[in-house]
């Protein structure tokens, strides 16, 4: 990663416990200048985090909670009334998202169809016609929050404005969950990125042969998989892939590039085993078998009951034993040692909630 890049992730790694995919694919739509979206229950620091992404970047900034009785005029500013004196339609914009270089819109699949089509416009084109006609505006990157997914046709078309969606959940670690208890509060770092200049070091990035031909094939494969992705959003994959390469603080591209891709691909939550799968089936075939055995080992976790009993837990164990063997005979990769991570921290609980059950003071 470049220097400011880097201080600024592993910063707020270090204060958003299990974000780090989370963080990173943020930092790679910012730079990409692409739009993206957190998905998860209450309480799991979404609007938390975008603040503190958004005091980092330093640049002009718009935070609004979208209700589906959210009126035009609260988001894009009121009616001039001089312009309306003189028989004109213009609206003040000014701090309103028009004129934000970072947006945070809270709730946003809750937009109602009185100011969609103006998001998708602003979305897709950077442009907003506050009533002389459409004009460019300095839109960076929106980045949404939702506690829903999106339903109906109109809300389809925004979602689908919005390249990186990532699903957020509760800290399922013991120790991470410590942490969060017992931590002071978010502490930034001093330091904020010029932003623009990355972006525009991000464009530079050239994007080798094998990389292509790494999407092509990806492309087939979701295709086979049943994964439907567009045109458009395969070419806004490019730039992103070249902002990954860029965080990474490379200046060419690599086929690993398209693992940010996890992020793009699935539209709901119950495809990201199957997109996760079938990206690493391209890029690394080991990645696709850890990817299948760490979603095993968290089936195993979560159908495990709270009052099991000693068989079960027993089985449990020798279960995410044998989960875990087959994980370590893998050759290593970012995506197999992330699982062993993952698996091993699965296995720990599994067994401690064995060694209650047995009497063992732990």
């Amino acid at each position: 990663m470049t220097t400011q890049i880097q201080a600024i992730v592993s910063a707020l790694e270090s204060q958003f416990p299990e974000r780090k995919e989370a963080i990173t694919a943020m930092m790679c739509a910012i730079v990409a200048r692409e739009h993206c979206v957190l998905y998860g229950v209450p309480g799991t620091g979404k609007s938390l985090l975008t603040r503190s992404f958004a005091e980092c970047l330093d640049r002009s900034f718009f935070e609004y909670l979208m209700t589906r009785f959210t009126e035009p005029s609260e988001v894009f500013g009121p009616v001039d009334p001089n312009a309306f004196r003189l028989g004109k339609y213009a609206r003040v914009t000014t701090g309103k998202f028009s004129e934000c270089e970072i947006a945070f819109l809270d709730e946003i699949f809750k937009a109602n169809s009185a100011i969609l089509n103006s998001f998708l416009t602003i979305l897709n084109e950077r442009t907003y016609d506050a009533g002389s006609g459409p004009k460019p505006v300095p839109l960076m990157s929106c980045i949404g929050a939702s506690n829903e997914l999106p339903e109906g046709p109109e809300l389809e078309a925004l979602y689908d404005r919005i390249l990186v969606r990532l699903e957020v959940g509760y800290i399922s670690d013991d120790a991470a969950f410590r942490g969060m208890l017992l931590s002071d509060g978010i502490k930034l770092p001093s330091i904020t990125i010029d932003i623009a200049a990355e972006q525009a070091q991000a464009k530079r990035v050239q994007v080798t042969p094998e990389t292509v031909d790494a999407i092509i094939n990806l492309r087939n494969a979701c295709k086979k998989a049943g994964i439907v992705v567009s045109d458009r959003r395969w070419r806004q994959c490019l730039n992103l892939i070249k902002a990954h390469a860029h965080v990474e603080g490379r200046t060419t591209t690599v086929p690993d590039d398209l693992e940010i891709l996890e992020s793009v691909l699935w539209h709901k939550p119950s495809d990201k085993v199957l997109t996760s799968k079938t990206i690493q089936s391209v890029i690394s075939p080991s990645g696709s078998v850890a990817v299948e055995m760490l979603d095993a080992a968290r089936h195993l976790l979560a159908n495990l009951p709270q009052n099991a009993d000693m068989a079960s837990l027993g089985a449990a164990v020798k279960d995410i034993a044998e989960i875990a063997g087959k994980l370590d005979k893998l050759a290593s990769g970012r995506r197999v040692d992330a699982a062993k991570v993952e698996v091993k921290a699965i296995k720990g609980q599994i067994a401690k909630r064995a060694m209650r059950a047995a009497g063992v003071d732990l």
